[in-house]
């Protein structure tokens, strides 16, 4: 400090440190991280020791970071530490990383958030309009604070912190106290151990461990601490013990008071625990609790990241001008220097995919840190060391095991990413060289004469055992690398195929393999509005998106809602839980396979594709009707005009169980089936991960397009819907297309069931298909559905019975047939009402199915006993 002398400057006391680990710890994502987790790992066990496992691995750096932060006691984090263990050069590309973005970026993202959970809670405001103006005046605001006294600072993130705390208390004290319990054991059950050690419970871990970073934030400021011998490495253990606690007792909450399957690939998991705790207003009670907790996490960070800046300031001369402090020794060059930086990311709003790319070298920089632990007990065996890293050397081999797992992970998972980032990182070398080219630095030079890899002195057992636990650590993080790749091998699709004569309204369809991550491949915001919209034409209330909550204010839209939610809840009681218990007892072998599904003549009817085959890994409709607009929510107008659409569509489904085939030609003519599916997709409580037009051209590929190619271009027009059902790691697929099927028009569209036989359908399902099979005029679908199929399920306006011959196909009947509705009655099969006459043990079926939605129903399940081509 330059104005006071360091014996009279203020001192941060271990108070003010403890909050600033914990402050600069729990974020958001404590707050999100949950629905993604519960996707594979349904034991309340489990899940609340994939929170501790993360607390002891932030709380073994923390124990590393103690050592040499006593015996260093000097601001500046890791570019102090690299800097003295290894080499000035390294700790000054650590320090140009966290100057530059490392600190400047977290605060922006912080910033913007705090913009728009701010806005969101209160009512009136457009989160969109005023986030990046309330960002702008925080940053500025909190910066003008800590630029000015240490005092206020510290008494500001003081009182910051613990109305935070506060806050998550009283929260969590609400969901024990007035939430009703959720049927989830938090002991140990059968098969609770094995998943300890399965590739979900390690990946998971990987994001649990992001949940936990800023465990280590009181190091920046050391030279600040009062006895920072002694209050370091309390304020880093004390902190991070606290965070564990209230991180594991806040996901028990959530796991106590909402239902598991609410939460499963949700991101806003905190807001829909509120909602499920205190009702409504909830969603906002939690808005307002996060925007709070954000100010203190934006106050950590402005204190912690300015005195890395300060630190280099204070060793390189160039750098000089940001080492300076105020006559409060507070270095407020640093503070503005820093705030500028912030600014400018948050306008130009680039702070997230510098977040991405910069994570692998965060990562990598906290593990040199620790490595250093071990580096520097060879190398200066001599130096006292106020405090000794407790457990040592176990604890930091555990950090370094787990470590090397996350960089492998996120090397893996985003490689461009993470080469950019080293990138960034090694353009701070010419700086470094330029700005120091005579290492005048007097403050690190006599270790920059020390060579860190002479070991010429006598190695102890102590010294041996830490480099075996290295070695052990580095194989450990080997291991779990094998564990993420031995993951499900995932199914590619055909690489898409552009028209070069019609490239610019051509879109490439990506190929979709299963990410480690189920969401990696998707935009997480574009997959949550999505599913919003389907949502709201589904009659489902949705939280915390003011542009739909500001449509479901609408009378029509709330008179839509409870008409449809007491058809929906009717529907469900008389036949669909029936139907999906018959389809668990009848069709698991089938299901546990995921197979992929060919509906034809399905229309929009994912309903009861999902109720019987809910473990498809695609499904193929094909129907008349047109594709239709994706649906939007630009006006009020537009939306109610969808949701009387959506409703006039559903009339018959929801009374029936089939459309009409006459309603359908006339209500879905203009909006086409995507609101239908995106009803069904709601209903049965799927997330949907993105909406893409596709066709396929003549030679059966898939093509993707911006808009939906115009008739008479000689592509077959679709969609491909990618969505992930609840429970599930990989996303699922449902393709349709508007094809006619009938032989004539099949044999000017011969692509669709070329790329059909390309996807090996092995799966067919027929239900209400208008007895159209039993015509001359459809033979082709007839005869590719009997050969490639290995299964089949309908009713009897499929195939009819004569075609599977018991020579060749294993037969199932369910239910009773008596005869066609009269419409179809020239559709009587004589022979199938023989076999269900015969038959000394008919299977009933306990609900309506297709034209017999209310008796008689039935249901033929046929086995292929050859081998269809497939």
């Amino acid at each position: 400090m330059t104005s006071t002398s360091e014996g009279n400057a203020r001192r941060i006391s271990l108070l003010t440190a403890i909050c600033l680990v914990v402050a600069n710890t729990i974020g958001t994502g404590v707050f999100t991280s949950l629905g993604f987790q519960v996707i594979d790992l349904k034991s309340g066990f489990v899940l609340l020791v994939l929170w501790v496992v993360g607390g002891i691995f932030a709380l073994c750096g923390a124990l590393s970071y103690g050592e040499l932060g006593a015996m260093m006691p000097r601001s500046g984090g890791e570019y102090r530490y690299l800097s003295e263990i290894y080499h000035p050069a390294l700790g000054f590309l650590s320090g140009w990383l966290s100057v530059t973005v490392g600190f400047a970026a977290p605060i922006a993202l912080a910033a913007m958030s705090f913009g728009k959970y701010l806005a969101s809670a209160i009512p009136g405001l457009n989160a969109d309009f005023v986030a990046e103006p309330i960002a702008i005046i925080a940053t500025i605001c909190i910066s003008l604070l800590h630029a000015q006294n240490l005092q206020i600072g510290e008494k500001f993130q003081d009182i910051s912190t613990v109305l935070k705390v506060v806050l998550i208390f009283v929260f969590i004290a609400c969901g024990l106290a007035i939430s009703s319990p959720q049927p989830i054991s938090f002991l140990p059950e059968s098969g609770s151990w094995q998943q300890l050690f399965s590739t979900p419970f390690a990946i998971s871990l990987v994001y649990v461990t992001y949940s936990y970073s800023g465990w280590n934030a009181s190091v920046y400021l050391a030279s600040e601490l009062d006895r920072p011998e002694q209050n370091l490495p309390r304020s880093l253990f004390w902190g991070t013990i606290f965070v564990t606690a209230l991180y594991v007792l806040l996901n028990f909450v959530f796991l106590y008071s909402t239902p598991i399957d609410r939460m499963a690939g949700e991101l806003e998991v905190g807001y829909i625990a509120a909602t499920s705790i205190f009702g409504g207003w909830g969603a906002n009670l939690m808005g307002l609790l996060i925007a709070i907790g954000l100010i203190s996490s934006m106050s950590s960070m402005v204190l912690a990241g300015s005195r890395v800046t300060q630190a280099i300031g204070e060793d390189i001369p160039v750098f000089k001008i940001l080492g300076k402090t105020n006559r409060q020794g507070v270095p407020h060059h640093a503070i503005f220097f820093q705030m500028a930086i912030v600014l400018v990311l948050t306008i130009a709003s680039t702070f997230e995919s510098v977040i991405t790319y910069l994570s692998f070298t965060l990562t990598l920089s906290s593990c040199l840190t620790v490595l250093g632990v071990f580096v520097y007990r060879v190398t200066h065996p001599e130096i006292i060391r106020p405090y000794k890293t407790w457990g040592y050397p176990i604890t930091p081999s555990i950090f370094l095991a787990i470590g090397l797992w996350i960089l492998v992970f996120i090397f893996q998972d985003k490689p461009i990413e993470s080469l950019a980032g080293l990138a960034t990182i090694l353009l701070g070398l010419p700086i470094y060289w330029l700005a120091n080219p005579h290492r005048r630095n007097s403050s690190i030079q006599r270790f920059r004469n020390a060579n860190i890899f002479s070991f010429n002195r006598e190695f102890s057992m102590k010294k041996v055992t830490a480099i075996a636990l290295v070695i052990v650590a580095s194989l450990i993080s080997i291991y779990l690398q094998l564990c993420g790749r031995s993951k499900t091998a995932p199914s590619i699709e055909p690489q898409a195929a552009i028209d070069p004569a019609n490239s610019s309204s051509v879109a490439p369809v990506a190929s979709t393999p299963t990410p480690i991550n189920p969401l990696a491949e998707f935009d997480l915001e574009k997959s949550k509005q999505l599913t919003d919209i389907a949502k709201f034409l589904a009659g489902i209330k949705v939280e915390k998106n003011p542009e739909i909550s500001v449509l479901q204010e609408s009378p029509n839209w709330i008179n839509y809602a409870a008409a449809t939610n007491g058809a929906w809840s009717k529907l469900e009681e008389q036949q669909l839980s029936a139907a999906r218990q018959w389809s668990n007892n009848e069709l698991k072998s089938i299901n546990n396979s995921k197979p992929n599904l060919f509906y034809p003549f399905s229309g929009p009817d994912f309903l009861y594709a999902d109720v019987f085959f809910p473990n498809a890994s695609k499904y193929i409709f094909v129907g008349l009707e047109p594709v239709g607009a994706l649906p939007k929510l630009p006006n009020l107008a537009q939306a109610t005009q969808q949701i009387y659409n959506v409703q006039q569509s559903l009339y018959t489904l929801l009374q029936y169980s089939y459309f009409r085939t006459i309603d359908m030609r006339s209500d879905l003519k203009n909006n086409g089936v995507l609101p239908i599916l995106y009803v069904f997709l709601a209903r049965t409580n799927h997330m949907i991960l993105d909406v893409k037009y596709v066709g396929l051209n003549p030679e059966g590929q898939l093509i993707g397009f911006y808009e939906q190619p115009q008739p008479g271009s000689g592509i077959i027009p679709g969609v491909q819907i990618s969505f992930l059902s609840a429970g599930e790691t990989k996303p699922q697929y449902l393709y349709y297309f508007s094809v006619d099927l009938s032989d004539a028009e099949l044999q000017k569209t011969p692509q669709f069931l070329e790329f059909v036989k390309q996807q090996n359908t092995n799966v067919t399902y027929l239900k209400a298909a208008s007895y159209l099979m039993h015509r001359d005029t459809f033979t082709t679908i007839r005869n590719f559905i009997l050969e490639r199929s290995k299964f089949v399920l309908q009713d009897d306006s499929g195939i009819p019975l004569r075609y599977f011959e018991e020579a060749n196909w294993n037969r199932k009947f369910y239910g009773n047939y008596v005869s066609p509705i009269d419409l179809f009655a020239v559709r009587y099969q004589p022979d199938l009402r023989q076999v269900y006459l015969n038959n000394p043990n008919p299977q009933n079926l306990e609900f309506g199915i297709g034209y017999k939605f209310n008796q008689d129903a039935n249901l033929m399940l046929f086995l292929n006993k050859g081998n269809p081509e497939n």
